[in-house]
């Protein structure tokens, strides 16, 4: 996988449970402007601590706008629609 340096984000001591973060909300952006196709996120608690928050933004932001995302740590990949409809549950 080659990612563009300029499209890795973090948010570097700033707390999970605020939704507005510079790197999430950088990463909303470059989604939005269709410059990736692909969220992926070492882990769920990366993109937000609790769990359904996590899966809530994927499913709104990422998925419904016909994009994917794959978290590495708990080999969730939305592509498999099957686990990826069973995790939402």
């Amino acid at each position: 996988v080659v990612v563009d340096p300029a499209h890795v984000f973090s948010d570097a001591a700033v707390s999970g449970r605020k939704s507005r973060r510079e790197g999430l909300d950088a990463v909303r952006r470059v989604l939005e402007r269709g410059e990736a196709e692909v969220l992926i996120c070492l882990a769920t608690n990366r993109l937000a601590r609790k769990l359904h928050i996590a899966l809530t933004i994927v499913e709104q932001e990422i998925v419904e706008n016909g994009l994917r995302a794959v978290f590495v740590a708990q080999r969730i990949d939305t592509s498999n629609r099957e686990l990826w409809k069973a995790l939402l549950m």
